[in-house]
């Protein structure tokens, strides 16, 4: 590109890109930070991302958090997961969920944020498209975020340390659970579990995972449980 705007920023880490009309960059911004064992995201048609640090929460530690996201009420809620009430007839585990206050923050594409229609001066930034790819008016919250490590996929093993610093947040989009209910069908699937979860040590934060299935083979049960490494890469980040 011949010509377009370049934003630099700079803090006590260093100067960092804000945006670049060269790149086609889809800005995002902060919208929400605090603690709680929930947050509800109002006006958001989009599923926005949560990072979560919890640092000395209760069993953060141990049985790590994992978070829920309700399309209905636009609400995130945090989870300490555990494997309870296994049973050999028919074969089948569940997962049991105590709610934590977590440190989190959220954050969401500039094209899902309102502006503030009360500020009439500002910059808009838009891409090659038409979109907008930052409005000065769309930061509801007083600061911004950083991205300060990605770990790629299936580089996490269960137990394996994703980031030395146990100040950093963790997106929380692939730390999910499900709670697979008894059921006959045709793919030898009863019941089951699995779910991934952070856990949140004083010196570092640990990634982990775990699977348990029924299985029906050839006339035959089966349980068989196991470790899952991350199907897609973990996001970390902080805020500025």
């Amino acid at each position: 590109m011949s010509f377009g705007i370049e934003v630099i920023g700079n803090d006590a880490a260093g100067s960092f890109i804000v945006t670049d009309t060269s790149k086609n960059l889809l800005g995002y911004s902060v919208i929400a930070a605090g603690a709680g064992s929930s947050v509800q995201v109002s006006g958001s048609a989009k599923q926005p991302l949560v990072f979560v640090n919890a640092k000395g929460v209760t069993a953060a530690d141990t049985a790590g958090i994992t978070v829920n996201w309700n399309p209905s009420n636009n609400t995130y809620y945090f989870y300490s997961p555990v494997v309870h009430n296994y049973t050999t007839g028919p074969f089948d585990a569940d997962i049991q969920l105590t709610a934590r206050v977590v440190n989190y923050f959220i954050v969401q594409s500039m094209d899902e944020v309102s502006p503030d229609t009360t500020q009439t001066h500002g910059v808009q930034i838009m891409a090659s498209n038409g979109d907008i790819m930052v409005d000065s008016r769309s930061f509801p919250v007083n600061g911004t975020f950083f991205i300060s490590k990605i770990v790629s996929a299936g580089a996490a093993t269960a137990g394996s340390t994703i980031t030395t610093s146990e100040d950093d947040y963790v997106e929380m989009s692939t730390f999910v659970y499900n709670d697979i209910e008894y059921s006959t069908n045709p793919y030898g699937i009863g019941g089951g579990y699995w779910y991934r979860s952070a856990k949140f040590k004083s010196t570092h934060i640990e990634y982990y995972g775990r699977m348990g299935l029924h299985l029906t083979i050839l006339g035959g049960a089966w349980w068989s449980e196991f470790d899952l490494d991350n199907y897609a890469p973990v996001i970390m980040g902080r805020l500025r």
